[in-house]
């Protein structure tokens, strides 16, 4: 793919960041401005991150009862175990954190 294809395609994917004038603030196109964007971009983002960890959780549970007793599987659906919910803690810290931080400042995510 050349510069010049992917600059095209950029343009037709209408994905220039533009300001109108109006002092709304960003806009990602005629119809989406920033906090619209990440308003809708977040949940979907969320979801999908804590479907995976659930998604981890489920294999590594299959890998550690189809072990066969070797330690070294065990060990290694253990760690996977372990790796997806600290994965699932982290995604559930920082949405917290999130909250707290716009709820704490009055911040209204629609406005940026």
């Amino acid at each position: 793919m050349t510069i010049a294809n992917l600059h095209a395609q950029l343009l037709r994917a209408q994905l220039v960041i533009i300001d109108n004038g109006s002092g709304d603030g960003v806009k990602l196109d005629a119809d989406t401005d920033v906090g619209g964007f990440i308003g809708k971009f977040l949940p979907i983002a969320i979801g999908i991150g804590i479907s995976s960890a659930v998604i981890l959780v489920a294999l590594a549970g299959y890998r550690l009862l189809m072990s066969g007793g070797d330690a070294a599987k065990i060990k290694d659906a253990s760690e996977q175990i372990q790796n997806a919910v600290l994965g699932l803690m982290l995604i559930i810290a920082a949405v917290s954190i999130s909250v707290l931080i716009v709820k704490t400042l009055g911040i209204d995510i629609s406005k940026l």
